[in-house]
């Protein structure tokens, strides 16, 4: 599904959001591409913590694991270009967060 389009635009609302689907369409990747749009990171399943203490360890591994993961699952010619944007609302704000998935040290917008 994400091959063919170059923007995915997925309104979800309050409540309930199932994402189901046959195994090798993209659910897992979904969801790690939300995870990395809010906290900069995408978990390695192979790395865990196992005490408060390790979390900023946990960060930093998480964080070098994010270029690997999208490795291969982007064409190399469009790197520069290939970001994920998430806007939501918390109140009466509303934040939109943009990051590059090749540039882990930081937000492109915020």
């Amino acid at each position: 599904m994400y091959k063919l389009q170059s923007e995915i635009n997925l309104p979800v609302n309050d409540g309930v959001f199932c994402l189901a689907g046959a195994n090798g369409l993209g659910k897992s990747t979904f969801i790690s591409i939300l995870s990395y749009a809010i906290t900069g990171i995408v978990v390695n399943p192979k790395k865990n913590f196992t005490s408060i203490n390790r979390i900023p360890k946990f960060f930093s591994i998480s964080e070098k694991f994010a270029s690997e993961y999208f490795d291969g699952r982007i064409e190399e010619s469009k790197r520069d270009l290939a970001n994920v944007s998430i806007e939501f609302t918390i109140g009466k704000f509303v934040y939109k967060i943009t990051r590059n998935f090749f540039d882990t040290t930081g937000l492109d917008f915020f």
